[in-house]
């Protein structure tokens, strides 16, 4: 009986110990300088009004000068400002034809790789 009391002492002292390792590095990513490099273009499956809306965000803080949408038409961008609000000064490139993710994912990769962007 003793030793497995002491067994699952050990064992409930390794859980709290990951627990406590797994706050830290939490906390010490969380708190992280946000990264200011300029990327080539923001890529958004636009499914989620959510996603769209945090497109719009990294849009308006210059994370990069383009802003790819999948699927979007010129009247979804309508929408997306009336909604989210202008996104600065991006060029849109808009992806019209994907129905699924896994169709968004495709288009959007041959927009990339015709504009020769790398991040």
């Amino acid at each position: 009986m003793r030793i497995l009391s002491k067994i699952l002492a050990a064992a409930i002292l390794a859980i709290l110990g990951l627990l406590v390792l797994e706050v830290l590095f939490f906390f010490w990513v969380s708190n992280q300088p946000s990264q200011t490099s300029e990327y080539d273009a923001i890529v958004v499956f636009a499914g989620s009004s959510n996603r769209v809306q945090r497109a719009y965000q990294l849009a308006r803080q210059k994370v990069a000068p383009v802003l790819i949408i999948s699927p979007a038409s010129k009247r979804s961008i309508s929408y997306y400002e009336e909604r989210f609000g202008q996104p600065g000064n991006v060029s849109y490139i808009l992806e019209e034809q994907a129905d699924t993710t896994f169709m968004n994912a495709f288009y959007s990769a041959k927009l990339i790789k015709a504009h020769h962007f790398k991040s």
